[in-house]
């Protein structure tokens, strides 16, 4: 388990979670991206085997993370996160129901 680099548990604190919930948690919480658990992965995990539909779960292209390795100050973060908040619109009701 690699949570926040701290060896610790889901069930101390929530004993109600299932073991499968707990493993599916701790491999989604990786932050090492190279070693955390896809989606697609984390749709065929055990835990939702009664939802699981590999004929009906689109795969999305991967993340590009190469915006993330940008070696850029502070400020050029701020004011692109600036940009980015300020030229979001929400999809339309319809597009959400596709």
């Amino acid at each position: 388990m690699n949570l926040f680099s701290c060896e610790c548990s889901f069930l101390r604190p929530c004993p109600a979670l299932s073991v499968l919930a707990v493993d599916l948690l701790e491999k989604m919480l990786v932050l090492d991206t190279d070693k955390r658990i896809t989606a697609s992965q984390a749709l065929a995990h055990p835990y939702f085997s009664q939802y699981h539909d590999p004929d009906d779960e689109p795969e999305a292209e991967p993340y590009d993370q190469s915006f993330e390795s940008r070696e850029l100050d502070i400020e050029e973060w701020k004011r692109l996160t600036y940009e980015e908040v300020i030229s979001f619109e929400p999809p339309d009701g319809d597009e959400m129901e596709s």
